[in-house]
C-alpha cells in the first residue's frame, strides 16, 4: 500500500469521524417528553433528553456527549483532513514524519482531554472544552510546522 493511498484511507475514516462526532452533538439537540403528553418534542433546541418516563427531572448520560466526545473527535479529525489533504502533495518521508508525530501525540491529547472534568473545579483550571481546543492548536501548529521543515529539509536534498 503505497503512502498515498495510506492517506485517502485516513481522510476517508477522518470524513467519517466528523460525522460521527456530528451526529453525536445534534442528538444533543432533540428532547423526547415522557411525561404522558402523548408526543415526542423531536427537533426541540433545548439541548436535554429525557430518559425516564417518571418526570423526576433526571437527565440521561447524552446531555454531556457533545463535549465529551463528539466535539474533540469532530474538531481533530477536520485538523486531520486539512493536514492529510497537504501531505497528499508531499513526499513520503514528510508523510512518515508527521504520522510518528500524530501517533505518539493524539493518544496523550486523548488520555488528557478524557480525564479533564467537564466543567472547571478548584484542581483545573480548564474544563474539557478549553483543554480540546489547546491540544487541537497544538495539534495543527505543530503538524504544520513538522511539514514545513522536514519539506524544507527534504528540498535541499
Amino acid at each position: 500500500m503505497t503512502y498515498k493511498t495510506k492517506i485517502f484511507f485516513l481522510i476517508i475514516i477522518a470524513v467519517l469521524f466528523v460525522g460521527v462526532g456530528y451526529g453525536l452533538t445534534s442528538f444533543i439537540k432533540f428532547e423526547f417528553d415522557t411525561c404522558g403528553s402523548g408526543y415526542n418534542n423531536i427537533g426541540n433546541l433545548s439541548g436535554k433528553i429525557n430518559l425516564t418516563p417518571s418526570c423526576s427531572g433526571y437527565r440521561g448520560y447524552l446531555d454531556s456527549l457533545d463535549n465529551n466526545l463528539g466535539i474533540p473527535l469532530a474538531l481533530f479529525s477536520i485538523i486531520s483532513i486539512f493536514i492529510l489533504l497537504i501531505l497528499l502533495f508531499l513526499r513520503e518521508q514528510v508523510f512518515h514524519m508527521w504520522s510518528k508525530f500524530a501517533i505518539i501525540f493524539l493518544p496523550i491529547a486523548i488520555i488528557f482531554v478524557a480525564i479533564t472534568p467537564e466543567y472547571r473545579d478548584v484542581f483545573f483550571s480548564f474544563d474539557k472544552e478549553m483543554y480540546t481546543l489547546f491540544f487541537a492548536t497544538i495539534f495543527l501548529i505543530v503538524s504544520l510546522l513538522i511539514i514545513a521543515i522536514k519539506s524544507f529539509r527534504l528540498r535541499g536534498k
